[in-house]
């Protein structure tokens, strides 16, 4: 594709495939079978945007799964 770099959503890494899927392959440059630089954002844009799917806490933000609801 002639990119350089990897841009990557977190919220929608951890939404699918999932943590477990990246961890299964080893790290997310294996996993998306790249070797060159990944960026990935903090989810920080999802913390204002999904504000009825999120609780804040002093130990960070969770989200309930838009797919299932879990």
């Amino acid at each position: 594709t002639g990119a350089q770099m990897i841009l990557g959503n977190t919220f929608h890494l951890w939404l699918r495939p999932g943590t477990e899927v990246i961890k299964g392959h080893g790290d997310l440059h294996d996993f998306m079978q790249w070797k060159g630089p990944i960026l990935t954002d903090s989810g920080g844009f999802q913390v204002f945007s999904l504000g009825a799917m999120r609780k804040i806490k002093e130990e960070g933000v969770t989200f309930a799964s838009p797919v299932d609801g879990a």
